[in-house]
């Protein structure tokens, strides 16, 4: 981190899968905006993506984000 500035995006999390690491994610916040940055090793089913968006939910909640996208 340099010095007077706030990290925006912190090191990778991974996608898991069913107990799998199926890709990364990165978290950015911007205000009240939390943006995730997912990057699958594989294509996402649809029953994947509709689980990330929930978990994507409680990460901003924790991060103090009212809004979050998932990219």
């Amino acid at each position: 981190m340099w010095p007077g500035r706030a990290a925006a995006t912190v090191r990778p999390g991974a996608l898991l899968v069913d107990g799998d690491v199926a890709g990364t994610w990165r978290a950015k916040l911007s205000g009240t905006r939390l943006t995730l940055t997912v990057t699958p090793f594989e294509p996402l089913t649809a029953r994947i993506r509709t689980a990330m968006t929930a978990e994507a939910e409680t990460i901003a909640a924790a991060r103090g984000a009212t809004t979050v996208t998932v990219a």
